[in-house]
């Protein structure tokens, strides 16, 4: 839901947690506690370029390179 969320050009805000930071890297906003995504969803500003850093985010995915991907992997398993 976070990519397309993304794609959308919504701004996204996620849990502090490693899985999250090691997944979306620096383009959702992050938050530790209840009043710490409340500030995040209160900062217009912030809120503005978490957005235009989702669409950023979202166009380094495209369904032709992630399928062209895996026609190789299958490629590759298939002649090993």
């Amino acid at each position: 839901a976070v990519l397309e969320a993304q794609a959308c050009g919504l701004p996204v805000i996620a849990r502090s947690i490693p899985e999250f930071h090691e997944i979306y890297g620096d383009t959702v906003q992050y938050f530790s506690t209840i009043n710490d995504a409340s500030r995040e969803l209160m900062d217009e500003r912030e809120l503005k370029t978490c957005a235009t850093q989702s669409r950023d985010a979202s166009a380094r995915y495209d369904i032709t390179d992630a399928s062209i991907a895996h026609i190789r992997l299958y490629k590759e398993l298939l002649q090993s």
